[in-house]
């Protein structure tokens, strides 16, 4: 008998799949984008697409689902491109985590979705592009908000249980997202400072400090 976890994370993985399977259609321009990690979108996709084949078997003739998960959730967010126009690699290498540890809840499978997580905001400077702290809890918010509106079509399943599941998985996210901004936020104020204190003596470098704070 399939556990809960199994099943919701496939049907999670079955939107996936057709999300991917769009990605990988999208103009010539997007695929050739080149990554953090020197792949290209076309390569970064179809290794997640490999390797969500490999640990959801069959996933590749389930039905289309009724609407694309991630052009959904760009939508909702309002981001300032059209799904279209965009190649999502960047986040479907930590969704694939995402599945994986929403399934198995180990120890490895965590600990690798926590890292993918950390790793998509090392790459990216998203203080350059305008995103707060705030911005990035609603847009997973959101994505928590579609896959709790996903798990609950699954037929006799405990609703309540799954949207537990859920609901942890995503507390742990965000507060990964958190703990990255806090020490963004640390280090901009020891940078501060250490300027402070070249450029004026210690004595008022010190007492303009306690004024600031």
């Amino acid at each position: 008998m399939e556990t809960l976890r199994n099943l919701i994370s496939y049907e999670l993985a079955r939107y996936f799949y057709h999300h991917l399977m769009e990605e990988l259609s999208k103009p010539e321009p997007l695929q050739i984008q080149i990554g953090y990690d020197g792949k290209t979108s076309r390569e970064a996709n179809r290794d997640i697409l490999s390797r969500l084949s490999t640990e959801f078997p069959k996933i590749e003739q389930t039905e289309g689902p009724p609407f694309n998960l991630i052009r959904e959730w760009a939508k909702r967010n309002r981001f300032f491109f059209h799904y279209d126009e965009y190649n999502f690699d960047r986040y479907n290498r930590l969704y694939i985590e995402r599945l994986l540890a929403l399934r198995n809840n180990t120890l490895e499978t965590n600990s690798r979705f926590k890292e993918a997580t950390l790793n998509n905001f090392r790459q990216f400077d998203y203080n350059r592009t305008g995103f707060s702290i705030s911005f990035l809890i609603r847009v997973e918010n959101n994505m928590r908000e579609l896959m709790r509106e996903i798990i609950f079509t699954i037929p006799n399943i405990d609703y309540n249980e799954a949207w537990q599941i859920i609901f942890e998985q995503s507390k742990d996210y965000q507060e990964n997202v958190n703990e990255i901004f806090e020490k963004r936020l640390q280090d901009a104020r020891d940078e501060s400072d250490r300027l402070l204190h070249n450029i004026l003596p210690v004595s008022i470098a010190a007492e303009l400090k306690k004024t600031i704070e």
